[in-house]
């Protein structure tokens, strides 16, 4: 067991505070809070102490709640407690600027405790894997076009649940397994690499999930029904499928519409996409700056054969400095719905792959192609217009995308190329692009 010590450098009249922890079960909360400290100009020192201890009990929390923050006014038990504390001596958007923030942060930080920090235990089960499933499954939706949890910025809450996560990533989530949940590996990624808290981030990326695994399991019923859709905002019943179709048939003084009328308003279905839906294009990087209410993003004005410029955030800044984007070539998916990235419309993707070992690196158009130049798969491109691919299908195609042994871009086995001028390639063979 352990007990930190803060010292506040820039809070004089704060005095003296001190952690307690219950050792290593307390690890990752430790971790988190070691991160935060950096954020509001902290410093951490650990010692030894025994939570179970009377004197603990009666202190700081009466039934061994670790870790507990000792203050002037009083002992703080819990993570959730500790960091809300402490994030209130740091920027008001660590714990939140409005009380819906605040609500949502709090229930967050909640979950990483009650439920991903459950699903950490010692011997679990093949059944254990639905489980897990389910709960990644659903943080993996609830990230689909979310930079950060709760907020456009970082808060208590990403620490909370990116620190609790990442004992899995340590030992259960080998690289095949993590393919499932892409925008949870983007976030972890953003979170991870955060400067103050990438100092607190040990330990190599699982290499090989343990036999109980089973990256397919399905989640239990249970879990599957707290994923699904809420019902109807005012509490109505949500109607089926032939409740509405019943009502689109009629019109409003009861009769039925034509049947010509009928077969008009019903909705072709969807076509399945594959890799020739994709619009993607050489582009020039013109202009790079950091987003000014991001971190870990830039903001790049890119010429990707248009009348102007367009205007792409990407999570770079962690990966590479300014030079490494400023003039360059780069490869830009065109297509994407575009997305508000705490405040910039981003309308696009800069293409980079990533090793196993986390590094991330720029595709390569060929050194021959100009900005606007097609990047097509020729085995199965038909030449037609491209349209928005719609978000709830681009991670089923995307996750296809990736470079093989020669560094090739792939979607799974056909080739990327700019007609007559070459391969588009990975700085990493074998390697997820995205």
């Amino acid at each position: 067991a352990t007990v930190s010590v803060l010292y506040w450098s820039h809070l004089s009249n704060m005095g003296l505070f001190k952690l307690f922890t219950a050792g290593e079960k307390d690890a990752s909360k430790l971790a988190a809070i070691q991160a935060l400290a950096g954020m509001v100009k902290a410093k951490v020192q650990d010692t030894a102490v025994d939570v179970n201890s009377i004197t603990y009990r009666l202190n700081a929390s009466p039934i061994g709640v670790s870790p507990a923050l000792e203050t002037d006014a009083g002992y703080v038990a819990g993570l959730s407690g500790v960091l809300f504390y402490l994030g209130e001596l740091g920027d008001r958007s660590l714990v939140g600027r409005t009380v819906y923030e605040r609500a949502s942060i709090a229930s967050m930080v909640e979950f990483a405790v009650a439920e991903v920090g459950s699903l950490n235990i010692p011997k679990p089960t093949a059944e254990h894997s639905g489980v897990m499933n389910g709960v990644l499954g659903g943080l993996n939706a609830w990230l689909e076009n979310k930079t950060f949890l709760c907020s456009e910025r970082l808060s208590i809450a990403d620490l909370a649940l990116a620190f609790s996560l990442f004992p899995l990533y340590l030992t259960v989530l080998d690289a095949p397994s993590r393919a499932g949940f892409p925008e949870l590996n983007r976030w972890m990624d953003t979170v991870l690499n955060h400067p103050n808290v990438k100092a607190h981030v040990k330990g190599a990326l699982c290499a090989k999930a343990p036999a109980w695994y089973n990256a397919a399991a399905k989640p239990p019923v249970a879990v599957t029904a707290a994923l699904s859709t809420a019902a109807p905002k005012g509490g109505e019943k949500k109607e089926g499928k032939k409740d509405k179709e019943g009502k689109k048939d009629k019109k409003k003084d009861g009769k039925e519409q034509p049947a010509w009328k009928k077969e008009a308003s019903k909705k072709a279905a969807p076509a399945e996409l594959d890799g020739s839906a994709f619009d993607i294009r050489v582009g020039v990087v013109k202009e790079v700056r950091k987003h000014p209410d991001a971190d870990s993003l830039y903001v790049e004005k890119i010429d990707v054969g248009e009348a102007e410029p367009r205007e792409i955030c990407s999570g770079l800044v962690n990966h590479m400095p300014p030079s490494g984007l400023d003039g360059k070539t780069v490869v830009v998916m065109c297509n994407l719905k575009p997305t508000k990235m705490r405040g910039i419309l981003s309308c696009g993707m800069v293409m980079c792959s990533t090793s196993a070992e986390g590094e991330v690196k720029l595709t390569m158009a060929p050194e021959s192609a100009s900005a606007g130049d097609k990047i097509i798969l020729e085995s199965l491109d038909n030449g037609s217009e491209k349209t928005q691919i719609p978000p709830k299908k681009l991670d089923a195609i995307l996750n296809e995308l990736h470079a093989d042994a020669a560094g090739n871009v792939l979607w799974k086995d056909a080739p990327f190329t700019v007609k007559g001028k070459g391969a588009w390639k990975s700085a990493h063979n074998g390697a997820k692009v995205k």
